[in-house]
């Protein structure tokens, strides 16, 4: 073995020492947990720069994603509610929130997180008055700014239309959600 040998084995070694230091440092801050039970991770990059774009303009509600879907037919408003609330459970980025350590983003991934779906009773109104209402509702849910500190960064309401007619909004801040 040359000393040429010897001291690329030797830089090789000094780099995979700092990553594996690093790996460590990241491993810990991954698997941190605080007080209430919450993991604490750090953001990712994308969320980072939303984060970020989100502490210049608080009341921003250019990053809100909605959706509605409409249920024709009997809907069966406790299964509905379990299956949603397993999702919440399941998927740990519609628990999550976000809070800054030392300046930087961090997530904060409660380990339960109960959902409220109001319900709007819109059966009353005639189906022409109905839909206005349902795009008025829509435009407010979707017009309401998330607070990605205290959360939740997800809100649900459901829209009785009739006994066989319901739509549930769905809105979510982009952080949380890529909207694929």
């Amino acid at each position: 073995m040359t000393a040429a040998d010897l001291l690329q084995q030797s830089r090789l070694t000094t780099a995979a020492d700092v990553n594996l230091k690093d790996l460590a440092t990241r491993l810990r801050t991954e698997n941190a947990v605080d007080s209430q039970g919450n993991r604490i991770r750090p953001a990712s990059f994308n969320q980072a720069q939303l984060w970020f774009i989100q502490q210049l303009e608080p009341a921003s509600v250019a990053y809100n994603l909605i959706d509605a879907i409409h249920f024709k037919g009997r809907l069966n408003l406790p299964a509905l509610m379990a299956s949603l609330n397993h999702l919440f459970h399941r998927q740990e980025s519609l628990r999550t929130t976000f809070a800054a350590t030392a300046g930087e983003p961090m997530q904060v991934i409660a380990p339960v997180a109960a959902i409220n779906c109001a319900t709007v009773k819109l059966s009353h109104l005639p189906e022409a008055e109905q839909a206005t209402e349902v795009n008025r509702i829509t435009v407010e849910e979707s017009n309401q700014p998330f607070d990605l500190k205290r959360g939740p960064l997800a809100r649900l309401r459901l829209l009785k239309l009739g006994e066989q007619n319901h739509v549930l909004l769905l809105v979510l801040h982009h952080i949380i959600w890529d909207g694929w």
